[in-house]
């Protein structure tokens, strides 16, 4: 349904100068969010409130590098160091072209709870907040982002963050091209651009609108 994004070539030169997507057709993100959403029920059980999936693959930018990014919400009974058994799990069984990653948070640290899990070791939860807002809801529960004791970020809050994460990677990509094992040059490239947007909707006094799939 969706037409891929401009080329633009240099004449005489091999190199793409901008990215293009790749989409996967509708009828294919059904079913592979399908078994996922099967094979992850049938491994949490009641512990999963709900479950998202987040990134390239919600907004039409999926490379051959990049994973297909899920956020499983769990009970505080949910066995949070599992988590890395439950990726190995899904992708033995169902071998997607690309890697399923699903980071996993408990749902008690929406009302002020400790946070459990892989995803809130990295971020801030009313950050987090406004990325799951953009989210598509794959199973369980659809959540009021807004109805919870712990609130979404402002948008200088949430530009804060960013520029946080900024200023302590940009020096190490003078180096290498990937921080970690998952965080790469062009994700912080993605940061870059998410600050601009912010930056451009305080001043517009709006909503930062759209995805950075296709401006990367």
């Amino acid at each position: 349904n969706r037409s891929p994004g401009p080329v633009h070539l240099i004449p005489n030169c091999t190199a793409i100068i901008f990215f293009i997507p790749e989409y996967i057709p509708d009828i294919m993100q059904d079913r592979l969010m399908d078994e996922i959403r099967t094979l992850l029920l049938e491994q949490a059980g009641d512990s999963l409130v709900s479950l998202y999936v987040i990134g390239s693959y919600l907004t039409g930018g999926m490379t051959e590098h990049s994973d297909i990014d899920l956020v499983g919400i769990m009970k505080s009974d949910f066995d949070f160091s599992s988590e890395p058994d439950l990726n190995r799990l899904l992708n033995e069984k169902i071998r997607p072209a690309n890697k399923i990653d699903v980071g996993t948070m408990n749902y008690e640290a929406f009302f002020g709870e400790e946070p459990r899990g892989s995803i809130l070791e990295h971020i801030t939860l009313p950050v987090f907040i406004n990325f799951l807002k953009k989210a598509r809801l794959v199973c369980g529960e659809k959540l009021d982002l807004d109805g919870f004791p712990v609130k979404p970020a402002s948008l200088r809050e949430e530009l804060e963050y960013h520029i946080g994460v900024f200023d302590e990677c940009k020096d190490l990509f003078r180096d290498s091209d990937m921080i970690g094992k998952d965080f790469t040059f062009r994700d912080f490239v993605k940061t870059v651009l998410h600050i601009a947007r912010i930056e451009l909707a305080l001043v517009r006094g709006s909503e930062p609108g759209g995805t950075y799939s296709r401006e990367s």
